[in-house]
């Protein structure tokens, strides 16, 4: 059940905070885990019947060794859980490969990648830190399958989320309702338009009319597009826990005002890079064992990540690509890179993270790499001036709201307005609240666009 489906905003949400209010979150994990099993069967019951077994492996295994660190059970574990994501991840070459045409019909558990990570943390945290596990089962399973970050993240740690059966504070469902909404405006307006301009110019790619500049509007269109979509998930579901009481871990600190590579990847994706960092790079040595053994492991940390996000070439090249680029940031051009102005060292970071979305949004190896020869081969003329002069002047608020959105100016003057002592700036920030929810849902109800770019990892 997307975030943005009619189904959710109208019905499931707004019933779940009533009845959530209406018993002052005397029965928040009951519910809580009642509405999961709701959000989560809309796909079917056999996508339901897989996330509940993925349930029940680690809450049953991590009981036991809790009383009994056998490394065979954990192995076991992980490893059932991991080869049910890599099946799915690559359905369809297991079953190119197997001829096994039945398979077809059998849709992924929703989230798969990132409950299957949370089970992962979680069963390791209880193995081998000596986290107790949690013995209610129905608690658990509020917190395992929660619904609304099941689907992109955040990626959670059971020992920092708190579900606990207290009422909500005022001041925390309205700052929920302000995330929430901020993040729908984000998603239902600038990240769907942006995404029909990056579409637009990846189609047209092979035409004539496809120019360098014309391959830089596209490129850009979808950097703020992907970014967009994800921290506008990211809102949401953080807006949503906040409405339930539920404080969620940040995921984005204002990604693209990174002053280096290295920079960027400790504000994008927070917990998907935290994961990495505490269950596989530590765990292969970190950077304990000298040079040569710490870029092994970072090597093998970024082509987990690609496979990570799909079976297709590009992603593996897209991780590669990422291990590269830290490299060489790290023995060739990084203390260079700090004596530059600021402006930029934000500039080369940019062009540095745009080349690698290229790999992200090509449908192809082949694409990305003509892609990228468009952008870098200077092939430019009055056609291709006018091309961007129009996408670009005709909605010049969209690419201001879409830059204003990409720093923290917008969060922090709705936040300060709303924190002010002046009443006028309580009113200014509640009517631009809401008058944002007005709009994010007209965008909803009057636009077709797809669900949330990582709702497909």
């Amino acid at each position: 059940m997307p975030l943005t489906s009619y189904t959710f905003l109208f019905v499931f949400l707004p019933l779940a905070i009533l009845i959530n209010l209406a018993t002052h979150g005397k029965h928040k994990t009951s519910l809580l885990a009642v509405l999961n099993l709701f959000f989560i069967s809309y796909l079917g019951l056999g996508p339901l019947l897989i996330i509940i077994l993925s349930m029940l492996s680690y809450f049953y295994a991590a009981s036991y060794l809790y009383k009994k660190p056998h490394k065979q059970v954990f192995i076991a574990t992980v490893s059932l859980n991991i080869l049910v994501l890599v099946f799915f991840k690559y359905k369809p070459l297991f079953i190119e490969t197997t001829n096994l045409t039945f398979l077809e019909g059998l849709m992924a558990p929703l989230g798969i990648s990132f409950y299957t990570f949370q089970g992962i943390a979680y069963l390791a945290d209880v193995t081998y830190r000596g986290r107790k596990p949690e013995t209610n089962l129905l608690k658990f399973s509020a917190f395992f399958m929660l619904f609304m970050t099941i689907t992109s993240g955040p990626i959670l740690r059971y020992d920092e989320t708190k579900l606990e059966n207290k009422d909500v504070p005022n001041e925390m469902l309205y700052n929920g309702f302000i995330r929430f909404t901020i993040g729908l405006f984000k998603k239902a307006y600038l990240a769907a338009n942006f995404g029909l301009i990056a579409s637009k110019v990846y189609e047209g790619l092979y035409t004539t009319a496809f120019f360098t500049g014309t391959a830089w509007l596209g490129s850009i269109a979808f950097m703020l597009q992907l970014y967009l979509d994800f921290s506008g998930y990211t809102d949401m579901a953080i807006g949503i826990g906040g409405m339930f009481g539920i404080r969620l871990p940040e995921n984005f600190n204002d990604p693209y005002l990174a002053r280096s590579f290295s920079d960027f990847w400790k504000r994008w994706h927070i917990t998907l890079t935290r994961w990495f960092k505490d269950y596989i790079y530590i765990p292969l040595g970190g950077n304990r064992k000298g040079s040569m053994r710490t870029y092994l492991n970072m090597f093998v940390v970024w082509l987990i990540t690609g496979f990570w996000h799909g079976s297709s070439l590009n992603f593996i090249i897209w991780g590669c690509f990422n291990f590269l680029v830290i490299i060489l940031e790290r023995n060739v051009w990084g203390e260079t890179l700090k004596k530059a102005p600021r402006i930029l060292q934000h500039l080369i970071t940019l062009i540095i993270i745009n080349i690698g979305w290229v790999f992200f949004r090509a449908g192809s190896l082949g694409q990305a790499f003509d892609f990228l020869s468009k952008m870098f081969i200077w092939d430019m003329n009055l056609i291709g001036i006018k091309q961007i002069l129009t996408y670009v002047l005709s909605r010049p608020i969209d690419w201001i709201l879409a830059i204003l959105f990409c720093t923290p100016i917008v969060n922090a003057f709705i936040m300060r307005w709303n924190e002010s002592e002046k009443k006028w700036q309580q009113r200014a920030s509640m009517v631009l609240i809401v008058g944002l929810f007005i709009l994010g849902i007209i965008f909803v109800v009057t636009s077709s666009f797809k669900a949330f770019i990582y709702q497909q990892f």
